[in-house]
C-alpha cells in the first residue's frame, strides 16, 4: 500500500498503543504518499517515527 510504514510495532508500550516506523537513509526523503499516510495516521492518534539511524529507532522504542 503506497505510503504505508516499513514496520508497525504492535506491542503496547508505556504511551499506549502501537507505533509505525519508516526507515530512511541519512539523505532519504519521504514520498508524497508517505507524507499523506503519516499525517493521516498521526491525526488518528498513532505514533509515527521516521528514523535514519539505529539510535533513533532505539530511542523510539524506549519512548514507546
Amino acid at each position: 500500500m503506497a505510503g504505508a510504514p516499513d514496520v508497525v510495532v504492535m506491542l503496547k508500550g508505556v504511551t499506549g498503543g502501537p507505533m509505525q516506523v519508516e526507515f530512511k537513509t541519512p539523505t532519504g526523503r519521504l514520498s508524497a504518499p508517505q507524507v499523506k499516510w503519516h499525517a493521516n495516521q498521526r491525526a488518528q492518534g498513532w505514533k509515527v517515527h521516521v528514523v535514519r539511524y539505529e539510535h533513533e529507532f532505539e530511542a523510539a522504542l524506549d519512548e514507546h
